[in-house]
């Protein structure tokens, strides 16, 4: 899955949800950081 999709995907999934930003923070260091996903 391209970069920006999965990024897009957390946003859609986080937004409704009203998570606060160090909580979503925390999500992407879970789940993307270990895959690689960042540079």
């Amino acid at each position: 899955m391209p970069q920006m999709d999965k990024l897009d995907w957390g946003e859609n999934l986080w937004k409704p949800m009203k998570i606060s930003e160090s909580v979503k923070n925390e999500w992407i260091k879970l789940t993307l950081l270990p895959r690689g996903r960042f540079s």
